[in-house]
């Protein structure tokens, strides 16, 4: 019998069939079957770049979970574990198998298991603004470029005044946060980094508004936005400070619609709702020691202006403003 033994790094030979391998246990070499390549082994490690499962044999090792698109970890010994974060199957060894990794195949944050996303973009110069959509809201491109979001490498460098971004992914009853930023630098913060031209590209689909980068004093300046397209709009004021801010809103479709303002703090505010003309007033709604509310029945398409105007309070930063179908 032709039997390559230049791969055994340990033990001795027996003058019979038994082989004393000094690792652990005994070979019998009349079980061995020689192999097409250099070597005849009695049980491989799993391993493998994509992690092929192990072979079942004596040894101590059990095959591993392999390369971070992951592979089922080793069928044989004591189960590995799969090492990826973005995982593959467990191992399911003599002595019970690990746990496997958390994400799919594709390495994706948004996974057939993802309910909803919600990005807070932000910039110091820029201020902020909030997208936020159930996945039965987005539509098919949406949906393609939420699935191209991926976890990248960061570095431990810092930045200032760029533009950062904030994400949570929401599955039942967890939500999974993610951060990206235009240098993907976490300045040691430990966050875990995704692609941020790849959530910038989801946020271009809508016209979210930033607090800081629009005027919007009056009805001639406002900016244009869309009703119901998961956007919530910044809006701004310094300390101590009262004013407008108008916005031109494109109702899509006949029906209800809501007209909602969060993170008001001590500001007293009140919703106008206009004709196109900017002068004609539908509804009107204020808060009294609570975010303004106000709900309209639109019977057509078209286009209608909204004030929200400040009365008074002495909180400073940024605040939101959307339309949403109840």
């Amino acid at each position: 019998m032709d039997i390559n033994l230049k791969k055994i790094l340990c033990g001795t030979v027996g003058l019979g069939l038994l082989l004393d391998v000094g690792c652990g246990g005994t070979i019998d070499l009349s079980k061995l079957q020689k192999t097409d390549g250099d070597e005849t082994t009695p049980g491989a490690s799993g391993g493998g770049a994509m992690g092929v499962a192990g072979s079942t044999g004596g040894g101590p090792s059990a095959g591993s979970g392999g390369a971070p698109l992951g592979g089922a970890a080793g069928s044989a010994g004591h189960g590995g574990r799969a090492p990826s974060p973005l995982g593959g199957a467990a191992g399911g060894g003599a002595e019970g198998g690990g746990d496997g990794g958390a994400g799919g195949d594709s390495g994706s944050i948004w996974t057939p298991d993802s309910d909803s996303i919600d990005i807070q973009w932000f910039a110091y110069f820029r201020g902020g603004y909030h997208f936020t959509r159930q996945r039965d809201q987005l539509s098919p491109q949406q949906l393609e470029l939420a699935q191209a979001i991926k976890v990248v490498p960061s570095s431990n460098a810092c930045a200032a005044d760029y533009i950062e971004l904030a994400i949570g992914v929401t599955s039942g009853d967890r939500t999974q946060k993610y951060i990206a930023n235009e240098y993907t630098a976490d300045c040691q913060r430990g966050g875990t980094m995704v692609d941020y031209a790849a959530v910038s590209a989801l946020l271009d689909t809508v016209n979210c508004v930033s607090s800081k980068n629009y005027d919007g004093s009056s009805a001639s300046s406002a900016p244009n936005i869309v009703a119901d397209d998961g956007c919530r709009h910044g809006l701004f004021n310094a300390s101590g400070s009262t004013r407008d801010w108008w916005f031109r809103v494109e109702i899509p479709a006949a029906g209800l619609y809501r007209f909602g303002i969060d993170a008001c703090n001590d500001r007293q505010l009140r919703l106008d709702l206009f004709e196109s003309d900017g002068t004609t007033e539908l509804e009107s709604a204020s808060g009294s020691g609570s975010c303004p509310l106000l709900m309209h029945q639109f019977a057509h398409a078209g286009t209608n202006l909204v004030r929200v105007a400040m009365l008074s309070g002495v909180s400073a930063g940024d605040f939101y403003f959307g339309v949403t179908r109840p």
